[in-house]
């Protein structure tokens, strides 16, 4: 997991770029402050991180979702597939209807 932050005062913004290359996760978080209002960049800096952890589990969330379905669909078909084994290994029996 790899985090930058960029703070611009000229713009009044702050962005936090959180990069989780091997579940492929690129999210950014980004505060602007108000023309009006006094620049925090730290203030700036929680806004920022935090709305980008938000997006960061939003997608990690997703991808876990995506693997407990793939999981449901070959559970589901290991078990027909022993439910076939189970059924063609029964005795055949002569009083069976």
């Amino acid at each position: 997991m790899r985090k930058q932050v960029f703070v611009n005062e000229d713009k009044r913004t702050t962005v936090v770029v959180l990069n989780n290359e091997a579940n492929g996760i690129l999210v950014r978080g980004k505060s602007i402050c108000h023309e009006t209002d006094t620049f925090n960049a730290e203030l700036g800096l929680e806004i920022a991180n935090t709305r980008a952890w938000i997006k960061y589990y939003e997608a990690l969330g997703k991808i876990c979702e995506e693997d407990i379905d793939a999981m449901t669909d070959i559970m589901a078909c290991w078990m027909e597939e022993a439910m076939k084994t189970a059924l063609a290994n029964l005795p055949v029996s002569e009083n069976r209807v």
